[in-house]
């Protein structure tokens, strides 16, 4: 082989090493990028108004800082540095007629806010379907709701609690109520588009979680959640994704991991009542968890903060 040629081998040989090197868009046996930190300190303790602020919260970044949506059993609202700017009825007559009364946890992309629809007024009818609202997050106007019939198909409790909306706005992630054995997938681009939706994958943890009341991705591989479950302490959980949740690729063959992060700060008791966990936000290196008081009377948004170049290497 003569000295032109040889140098062109090893010049495509390198090539073709660092394009094998560069393919590490979350395929498996990848270097993933560090996860954020989860070593989170609390900063502020807000209160809210617990008739309005009592189910769930979700930052709209993208109509500007501090611009908070809020969900309770019947409203959605948006709220400006503690100042409600709009108050809207969260179902529509036909979203009410198909027996939805109750607005969970929301999660907000782009100018989109989801909301996953429960019927608590009468559990003897169909108890065992979710389903999910898409409301403008400037007017909180309802643009749309989808149906997901027929769950569950584990033996758990089917109304979904809270939706989670992944960093690129591809995918809804949401669970049972309890026990929570794994993540339920579906296609976001599909919600208030398709009268019905079913799941596009299953993501299975590593161990059950009970009453999940809220998550929100904290990037594309980790969801922070907060339990409201007496027995375990109500904590504030991470599950890490063994890869990212990304692109239009169905994902699947994901697992989770459940990592137990801190407690849930709970108000001093004043009557026999216990404090009730609910909704939860990430907003870059602000991480907020709303807890509903003994008495029903007293509303707290924990806000906790974290070093933002500490990172966890995986």
């Amino acid at each position: 082989m003569n000295v032109k040629r040889r140098a062109w081998v090893a010049m495509l040989a390198a090539a073709a090493l660092v394009g094998c090197g560069s393919r590490s868009s979350g395929g498996r046996g990848t270097r993933e990028e560090p996860l954020p930190s989860r070593d989170w300190t609390r900063i502020e303790d807000l209160a809210e108004v617990p008739a309005l602020h009592s189910q769930g919260i979700a930052s709209v970044p993208d109509l500007g800082p501090d611009e908070i949506v809020f969900s309770s059993r019947l409203t959605i609202d948006r709220a400006r540095a503690g100042v409600v700017e709009v108050l809207q009825l969260a179902f529509t007559q036909e979203i009410l007629d198909a027996g939805f009364d109750h607005l969970g946890d929301p999660d907000a992309h782009g100018t989109r806010v989801f909301g996953p629809l429960e019927d608590l007024s009468d559990p003897t009818i169909e108890p065992f379907r979710r389903a999910f609202a898409v409301y403008d997050a400037d007017t909180l106007e309802v643009l749309g709701w989808s149906l997901n019939p027929g769950a569950p198909d584990r033996g758990g409790d089917g109304d979904a609690a809270w939706v989670a909306v992944s960093p690129d706005g591809r995918w809804l992630v949401t669970s049972e109520w309890s026990p929570q054995e794994d993540l339920i997938v579906f296609d976001a681009l599909a919600i208030g588009r398709d009268a019905t939706v079913e799941p596009a994958a299953r993501i299975p943890l590593d161990r059950p979680l009970a009453r999940i009341q809220g998550c929100d991705f904290d990037g594309p591989r980790v969801l922070l959640c907060a339990s409201d479950d007496a027995d375990t302490g109500k904590l504030v959980h991470a599950i890490v994704l063994d890869r990212a949740l990304a692109g239009a690729a169905v994902p699947t063959g994901l697992r989770g991991t459940v990592e137990d992060l801190f407690a849930v700060p709970l108000p001093a008791p004043q009557c026999p009542f216990e404090a009730e966990v609910e909704g939860v936000d990430v907003d870059g290196d602000r991480f907020s968890v709303l807890v509903i008081g003994t008495c029903l009377v007293d509303g707290h948004r924990y806000v906790f903060g974290r070093d933002a170049d500490s990172v966890v290497s995986r």
